[in-house]
């Protein structure tokens, strides 16, 4: 008897779980109105078919590229990866044409520049960067070839608008990257010195400090087409601004300022025995 009543209710379950996939196979049901079929993984065509909203739990491991070599359009939205190293120093004016809401997370090898534009290479401060080995940085697409940086931090762990001390303790010309908000400190010298400064750019700014004090000379010799404004006065073009006897604490800064529809001259202000040449 009892196993007639386990055969009994196994026909019943059977009958029930037919009838339930007919109802569901004839009258299916709807799906909620924030879902699409997900296109299959690696689908060239993202955009036809996904999800509008989704929950995700655990981890996601984001895969690493190959390293790119850059270029002028250094392409890391064709990138089969999400990480990825840019090497070489070349000079980078594009990341290439892909959807919009792509997004990188690049380390440097090297120094290269990567160069700003209002529309197409969106960048912190609205000036062009120069990379240096270990940097990092966030990009993301805004469609039709046009890139944000998101965020950047440098591989000393000095944020962008961080101070960066650069020591300069004998004649050099200064890099773009530390005309942009650098400080110039002179400890260590020994001799005479000139720091020479590149062709002013919308945006620089810096300063110079003397740490050691020493009887010789410190100046800073401007392009040959800038002028260094004391005040309302300048000695003119390419003229030098600096102290006859290096001492300790002494400070000159930097700030450029419009003067042409195109042109940039400096205005100082300073602490110390300075004057112009």
């Amino acid at each position: 008897m009892k196993n007639r009543n386990l055969f009994i209710a196994s026909i019943f379950l059977l009958i029930a779980a037919v009838t339930f996939y007919q109802l569901v196979w004839a009258f299916p049901p709807t799906p909620p109105a924030n879902f699409s079929a997900p296109g299959p993984i690696g689908s060239t065509t993202p955009d036809v078919g996904k999800f509008t909203s989704l929950t995700v739990s655990g981890k996601i491991d984001w895969g690493k590229a190959d390293a790119l070599v850059s270029a002028t359009t250094t392409d890391i939205g064709a990138a089969n990866g999400v990480v990825m190293d840019i090497t070489g120093t070349n000079t980078i004016t594009s990341f290439g044409n892909v959807t919009a809401g792509v997004t990188r997370l690049v380390r440097f090898t090297g120094a290269t520049t990567i160069t700003y534009n209002a529309t197409s290479m969106i960048l912190p401060g609205a000036r062009n960067l120069t990379t240096a080995a270990g940097d990092r940085a966030t990009f993301v697409s805004l469609g039709s070839g046009n890139w944000i940086c998101h965020a950047y931090m440098k591989a000393a762990g000095i944020a962008m608008g961080g101070l960066n001390e650069t020591v300069v303790a004998s004649n050099a010309t200064l890099t773009r990257d530390v005309m942009f908000g650098g400080q110039i400190n002179t400890f260590g010298q020994t001799d005479d010195t000139t720091i020479t400064l590149l062709a002013i750019e919308k945006g620089m700014n810096f300063c110079t400090v003397i740490g050691t004090t020493v009887a010789k000379y410190l100046r800073v010799d401007p392009n040959g087409s800038d002028s260094i404004y004391d005040g309302t006065t300048t000695a003119g073009d390419g003229k030098y601004f600096g102290v006859t006897s290096a001492a300790v604490g002494q400070k000159i800064c930097f700030e450029a300022f419009q003067t042409g529809a195109s042109t940039y001259d400096w205005s100082i202000s300073y602490l110390g025995a300075w004057a112009t040449e």
